[in-house]
């Protein structure tokens, strides 16, 4: 007798496993500072890497890939006490949209200097 949970369960399946491989690429940019000193740091708008999800629209582990860009600012520049910030998205036009009125707020509302990490000094790294 012919039952349909096989194809059923098959086809699910193969659905899901179409689903995660066409997940659309989250685009993101990364800003530190240390409160007490005039310089912010940040990063250009890169892809994060392959893993990386929003669930509900929040960033999976936001707070590891902040980690990472702060781990690297204290270990690179004369900074002690960073905290650092992840901004993401899938659209690439809204995350630069973004990154322009971050870095509008830092120069005119903070007056601080912008320090561009270039994407050959500072890579995310997949979380485990």
């Amino acid at each position: 007798m012919f039952t349909m949970k096989p194809i059923l369960f098959t086809l699910l399946l193969s659905l899901s496993a179409t689903f995660a491989s066409a997940q659309k690429q989250i685009y993101a940019f990364a800003c530190a500072e240390d409160f007490s000193d005039s310089v912010v740091y940040i990063t250009s708008i890169r892809p994060l890497p392959a893993g990386a999800k929003l669930t509900r629209g929040f960033l999976e582990h936001r707070m590891q890939w902040s980690n990472q860009f702060e781990n690297y600012i204290e270990r690179t520049f004369p900074v002690s006490n960073a905290t650092a910030t992840i901004f993401y998205s899938k659209s690439k036009k809204k995350i630069a949209k973004q990154l322009e009125k971050v870095k509008k707020t830092i120069d005119k509302e903070f007056n601080k200097t912008i320090n561009v990490v270039k994407d050959n000094e500072f890579v995310f790294t997949p979380i485990q």
